[in-house]
């Protein structure tokens, strides 16, 4: 395939044994037994944690929120503790400009 959506790639990212890992699959919509490379992307990490702020402005830790309608969080809010224990937070917009 040629074009933007055939450029397009699943990723997502975890934590695991004290690494931070970006897992890479070749497409958006595969079949189940298709598995995504990984590659360790930060270590000496002791913890990350995820938010979501909903439509309404309150900050879950679960999405999909089921309590909201919208199928994208307004906001996202990453925090990663290195294992020295300095603490890395980062706040993303998400779902601008889209009437509600």
């Amino acid at each position: 395939q040629v074009g933007f959506a055939a450029d397009m790639k699943r990723v997502g990212y975890r934590y695991r044994n004290g690494k931070i890992e970006m897992l890479l699959w070749p497409a958006l919509d595969l079949a189940p037994e298709t598995y995504p490379t990984v590659e360790t992307v930060l270590e000496n990490v002791r913890g990350m944690e995820i938010r979501y702020l909903n439509t309404r402005g309150k900050w879950t830790e679960y999405w999909p929120d089921t309590r909201d309608i919208s199928p994208l969080p307004r906001g996202l809010e990453i925090t990663v503790t290195l294992s020295s224990g300095e603490r890395i937070r980062r706040l993303f917009a998400l779902n601008q400009g889209v009437a509600h």
